[in-house]
């Protein structure tokens, strides 16, 4: 999972159907190691705060493809 670019992973997620929206995002919060607190009815927001947490912890600018 180390060599694999954030976009990669983020892309594993645009093809994953949960039952709610948020779920994608707290699906990869192991993948990407790091931790958020889980708000259900966030909807999108959840992938928002995501990408905030893992610019926080990984300068990989693949990032901003999503």
């Amino acid at each position: 999972l180390q060599r694999c670019s954030v976009a990669q992973k983020m892309s594993w997620a645009s093809r994953r159907l949960t039952k709610r929206i948020e779920d994608g995002a707290y699906s990869l919060l192991g993948i990407f190691g790091v931790h958020m607190p889980l708000l259900y009815g966030e909807g999108r927001r959840a992938f928002f705060r995501l990408q905030l947490e893992i610019m926080g912890v990984c300068d990989d600018q693949s990032i901003f493809a999503f």
